[in-house]
């Protein structure tokens, strides 16, 4: 089969374009990024489908650079497809951030991408990746310790970003390039042993390829079944995770975690984390089985993840906090307030973030925050417990009481949001008017249930 039949294929395997679409092709000028532009406008009549290109100058290369940049614009005009060039300084980023030059590299790779794309109005993302792109990345993870996740590599489709060539090896594309008269840009960096990659690349896949002679196509296909792998044991956590729900609120029951197999702990962490809005970035295999074990540990255990988050143990569950994840409470929510008399033969809304209130058992104007020296609950009319003393007694994990959101009354807390509220405040049948509080999320909708 020729390349470019393997490329139409590959799109339509994995459903990457559809008729009407604008696709963005990340086009560096290699070989790789030729082929892939240079096939997907040959092929854009039978794809319905318009094709638009992007460079990205690294300012890393001098006179090279620059030799690529107008390389790749004068491909472009020839064809008549059009060209943008972004310039972006990574030298400069890198030394700001912390990032390597090569993070920091992709790092404004994908962040010119998207923006171009947006501006442009493209659905679709194409980039370069081939089979052996795919198989270092599965060594490459392989030998840094990596989970499921990480040897299962790149993925031909990941939101916009497609990758057409994911079906090729590098040789069909040094033939099809040669076949079609087409020439490139050789990126000197590529020879360089310095990336780990390039070893990888330079000597281990031709070493392994020597044992036999579709190893690069035999690991790549390893990474596509452990991402079908992947696939099944994300599903089956986020079931379990929704089908048991932790009894803090918040986290992962302590008792799923010890009932799961060992395998699976780790994916119950991980996509509890990803659900929840946490950065994986540099959480590992290592660092997803420590905050797992918690769950067999006593009451204020710790483990400690990147990113300044650390999962605790509390009574029920596993929980994850941020440094920052007090402020940000306080900073993201609102409060609203109306006053109208009893209506006749009205239920109390069952909402779990709206409530009522008798207006007149109320002595100042509430507010809305988190946690005080001083506060104090009613938990039977006119009799007051600490409210430290009552969560001890509802057994809230000590690691989340400054997190949750109450509604006060000077120190008299009328409403634990997510718990309960005050007895003395309660709507009775002598109540004449209605204080309604509704606390919601900035930006979201009130919950409703």
């Amino acid at each position: 089969m020729q390349a470019r039949e393997k490329i139409l294929e590959t799109i339509r395997k994995y459903d990457m374009i559809r008729p009407g679409e604008k696709v963005l092709v990340g086009f560096s000028g290699g070989a790789d990024s030729v082929c892939l532009l240079d096939s997907l406008k040959a092929l854009s009549g039978a794809l319905s489908c318009s094709i638009y290109a992007l460079h990205v100058h690294h300012m890393l290369r001098g006179e090279n650079a620059d030799r690529d940049a107008a390389f790749a614009e004068n491909f472009c005009r020839e064809r008549g497809i059009p060209f943008s060039c972004v310039r972006a300084d990574v030298r400069k980023r890198a030394g700001l951030s912390g990032e390597s030059l090569e993070e920091a590299a992709r790092a404004v790779r994908y962040e010119a991408l998207r923006e171009n794309a947006k501006a442009l109005g493209c659905q679709k993302i194409a980039l370069a990746h081939h089979r052996n792109d795919q198989a270092e990345t599965v060594l490459f993870h392989m030998i840094r310790g990596s989970g499921i996740r990480g040897l299962s590599g790149i993925r031909p489709v990941r939101d916009e970003i497609i990758r057409p060539l994911y079906g090729l090896t590098r040789p069909e594309i040094l033939q099809d390039l040669r076949k079609n008269h087409l020439s490139w840009c050789e990126d000197e960096t590529n020879d360089s042993d310095e990336a780990s990659r390039n070893v990888i690349r330079h000597y281990v896949l031709p070493a392994l390829s020597s044992v036999r002679r579709d190893a690069v196509s035999k690991i790549a296909g390893t990474g596509e079944y452990l991402a079908e792998v992947e696939a099944y044991l994300v599903n089956e956590a986020r079931e379990k995770l929704q089908s048991v729900p932790s009894r803090d609120g918040i986290g992962i029951d302590a008792k799923l975690l010890q009932d799961s197999p060992e395998i699976l702990r780790e994916y119950l962490v991980g996509t509890a984390l990803r659900d929840q809005g946490f950065s994986m970035k540099d959480v590992t295999r290592e660092h997803l089985k420590a905050a797992a074990g918690l769950a067999s540990m006593q009451v204020g255990k710790k483990a400690e993840l990147p990113g300044g988050l650390t999962a605790i143990r509390t009574y029920e569950s596993v929980i994850f906090e941020r440094e920052n994840d007090k402020e940000e409470k306080k900073e993201n929510w609102s409060m609203r307030i109306r006053i109208f008399p009893r209506p006749e033969g009205v239920n109390f809304p069952e909402k779990e973030y709206t409530k009522w209130f008798d207006y007149d058992k109320i002595n100042g104007t509430p507010v809305l925050r988190t946690r005080e020296a001083g506060d104090r609950i009613a938990v039977q009319p006119s009799m007051h417990k600490k409210l430290k003393d009552w969560m001890i007694d509802r057994k809230i994990p000590k690691e989340i009481r400054d997190r949750i959101m109450l509604v006060a009354d000077g120190e008299e807390i009328l409403w634990v949001v997510g718990y309960r509220i005050g007895a003395d405040a309660r709507v009775t049948r002598s109540t004449a008017r209605i204080m309604e509080i509704t606390v919601e999320k900035e930006g979201e909708k009130s919950s409703e249930g």
